[in-house]
């Protein structure tokens, strides 16, 4: 058959929901809808799984399951990798790992992270990237840092932050220019199985009486996945919740003796976890324990989001967006006072104390919840009016 001697145009739309939203600390959420026009062969091959003739970007390859052959860090210098699920200070449940580096301090009492390399656990294309440079305020001391996702396969991506070195192949794909939100490469680049991409620390070095995480960021995504929340409708159509829908255990690719050592890993400042991994979704249905949302709030508004959920060091912890944070020690199993969030059911209040303020949370039969906060100790009666009302 003899085609005509135009050019036939050939349009591929893909939509990727896997990529991180655009909080400062995680990559954009950028659906990559990607409308390529060109020359394209004749329309019998366009069943073909790519017609990137132009060389505008690479079509992934689909795999769900990809094998990684490398550990993606050195884990002897490795102190702990914190489980999913960890409530953190912008209202959220963690979807991804801090990965706490072994740290070493100085005579003049100085201490430093050690440095450990970050490295391609399988073969992979760079999808987006960012440098960052964090200063005070909102960060206590100043800070420069990349972050970057990979593409494994068209469902498996993973996010990096707090990468402070990069690899020439990484600086050169950046490019020099501070961004807060992440971007396509400037270039093409794969990384080989094993391959460094770059160097870490997890932060500058923190002077006498200074506290630092001495972390990075690793996160795992799969597009095929769902996490099971109580309303996870809510977190397919809000653009910020995306990835606590996809995000799956950071070990969940690795087999073997290198599965082994990521569980062994898992933990919390030394503290082992046993191998649990936990989940991105923390919420227990008819329970306080989860992630909620202030009723009539706009998206990243403040105050917007809450978390309450048990962490491995011993306490419960209730934070709420932005940068509100609260610990109660210790966890209890029974009694109205600080007993675990999912534990707390029924419509009965509980109260949590951190020693100086108090917090009631009531739930309700259609399972809004309640919150009232205000000094004390738990120690009086519970407030007769809430002022905030949450819901999933």
């Amino acid at each position: 058959m003899r085609w005509p001697s135009r050019l036939f145009a050939c349009i591929l739309w893909r939509w990727d929901p896997r990529l991180p939203h655009t909080h400062s600390a995680e990559a954009p959420l950028n659906p990559r809808r990607v409308i390529r026009y060109g020359p394209c062969v004749p329309v019998i091959a366009l069943v073909m799984t790519s017609c990137d003739v132009l060389g505008l970007g690479e079509d992934c390859t689909s795999n769900a399951a990809p094998v990684f052959t490398h550990m993606f860090t050195d884990l002897t210098q490795v102190r702990s990798i914190v489980p999913l699920g960890t409530p953190s200070s912008g209202g959220e449940i963690k979807e991804r790992h801090q990965v706490q580096v072994r740290t070493e301090t100085d005579a003049a009492g100085t201490t430093r992270g050690r440095n450990v390399p970050i490295v391609a656990a399988a073969r992979a294309r760079l999808q987006s990237v960012r440098r960052y440079q964090a200063a005070s305020p909102p960060a206590p001391y100043a800070d420069e840092y990349y972050g970057f996702v990979l593409e494994f396969s068209c469902e498996v991506t993973a996010r990096f932050d707090h990468i402070r070195t990069a690899g020439a192949k990484l600086a050169e794909a950046t490019g020099a220019a501070f961004t807060s939100t992440f971007h396509d490469p400037r270039n093409s680049v794969t990384f080989e199985a094993g391959e460094v991409i770059g160097h870490t620390d997890g932060t500058p070095p923190a002077m006498r009486g200074e506290d630092r995480s001495f972390a990075f960021d690793y996160a795992l995504y799969n597009s095929k996945h769902e996490n099971p929340f109580l309303n996870s409708n809510r977190y397919r159509q809000t653009r910020n919740l995306r990835n606590s829908l996809h995000a799956i255990c950071g070990g969940s690719y690795y087999t073997g003796s290198l599965r082994s050592a990521f569980d062994a890993a898992l933990g919390y400042y030394g503290q082992s976890a046993g191998g649990n991994c936990r989940s991105a979704s923390r919420d227990v249905a008819g329970s306080l324990a989860g992630g909620w949302f202030r009723a009539g709030a706009a998206e990243e508004s403040s105050g917007w989001r809450l978390a309450f959920a048990t962490e491995y060091d011993g306490a419960v912890r209730l934070a709420i967006h932005p940068s509100t944070a609260f610990f109660f020690t210790p966890v209890l199993t029974s009694g109205s006072v600080n007993r675990d969030p999912a534990q707390a059911t029924g419509t009965s209040p509980y109260c949590y104390t951190d020693r100086t303020t108090e917090f009631y949370f009531q739930l309700s039969a259609d399972g809004r919840m309640s919150m009232a906060q205000r000094p004390g100790t738990c120690s009086g009666s519970a407030p007769t009016t809430y002022t905030v009302q949450w819901e999933r």
